[in-house]
């Protein structure tokens, strides 16, 4: 592929997310009470993703320096929603875990806003929602392979 081309296909995805952002930043905004700041949700859905994981993990995969990271987790551990784990090896190590609380946050996060999207989804054909089926599905396969 040329790089005209590969330039297309950036400049598109660029553009897809703040499309992505603006239709669906309220998905998650239906009980006010309990929103927390997007940084502090992003921690606990890679924590229910990807399981146990250290302040440097976290900190690479979310892009979020070292320092900025650790009031985020001290806010979420006053939330009984993540503790620290000593490492097993080297204490000096610390792993970041959900509690029960933690799971419960983003199961019931990750339902009500599968629902919202559901009906969202309501105003689509059958045939959008295939090709939306079949786009989502392709997109994952192929981002999936991106290495970091």
């Amino acid at each position: 592929m040329d790089d005209k081309e590969l330039t297309v296909i950036a400049e598109n995805m660029l553009s897809i997310f703040p499309l992505i952002i603006k239709k669906f930043s309220k998905i998650g905004d239906f009980e006010n009470n309990q929103c927390l700041p997007i940084s502090q949700c992003n921690i606990l859905f890679l924590l229910h993703t990807l399981g146990i994981l250290t302040m440097s993990e976290i900190s690479k995969r979310l892009s979020i320096n070292k320092s900025n990271l650790t009031p985020l987790i001290d806010k979420l551990i006053s939330e009984n929603l993540v503790e620290r784990i000593p490492g097993e090896k080297d204490r000096r190590i610390i792993q970041i875990s959900l509690t029960e609380k933690g799971v419960g946050f983003v199961e019931s996060r990750r339902g009500l806003a599968t629902s919202k999207l559901k009906e969202k989804f309501s105003q689509f054909s059958e045939e959008e929602l295939k090709e939306l089926s079949y786009s989502f599905d392709t997109i994952n396969k192929i981002i999936s392979k991106m290495e970091n």
